[in-house]
């Protein structure tokens, strides 16, 4: 499959390259999302040259820590090589694992995950927390950003407004 990826921080947006890899397979909590759309935003660019890690480092938790970490007792931050994206909407093709997961195969889903499993790939492993079902109103590219940067209503809602 298809994955944008980097291999290092780099203030040059060609450091991102397209490559096949092997297709993920979920875990347990996760699952994999045949992705049909991810937008590109402007945080994304914040985990392609680094500054995400650098902010993180210097909160009070991470004081002293060898790696950084973006809240009190999660995964440290990750380093590339990564695939990025941070959102996007899809469908779920399989589950690892669990209740929630379970239920969710076969169903159209918005979600929000990123680096190291960004959504600028073909198919994302995603925690099946950060999948959430989407009417059939919504079209792909409303979906697909729904989250990080969401458009107001009236910017997605067709016909008239009330």
């Amino acid at each position: 499959m298809k994955s944008a990826m980097i291999d290092a921080f780099s203030d040059e947006v060609r450091a991102v390259e397209v490559r096949d890899v092997a297709a993920p397979t979920p875990g347990p909590g996760q699952v994999r999302v045949r992705m049909r759309m991810a937008p590109i935003n402007p945080s994304d660019f914040n985990y392609i040259d680094g500054i995400y890690e650098r902010s993180f480092a210097r909160m009070i938790w991470n004081r002293g820590a060898e790696r950084p970490s973006a809240e009190p007792g999660s995964e440290v931050f990750p380093r590339p090589p990564y695939s990025l994206g941070v959102e996007g909407v899809g469908v779920v093709e399989e589950s690892g694992g669990g209740l929630l997961g379970r239920r969710l195969v076969g169903k159209r889903v918005a979600v929000v995950s990123g680096p190291p499993n960004g959504t600028w790939q073909e198919e994302a492993l995603i925690d099946a927390r950060r999948a959430f079902p989407v009417p059939g109103s919504l079209s792909d590219a409303q979906a697909c950003s729904f989250f990080v940067n969401p458009l107001p209503r009236s910017g997605w809602c067709a016909g008239p407004q009330s």
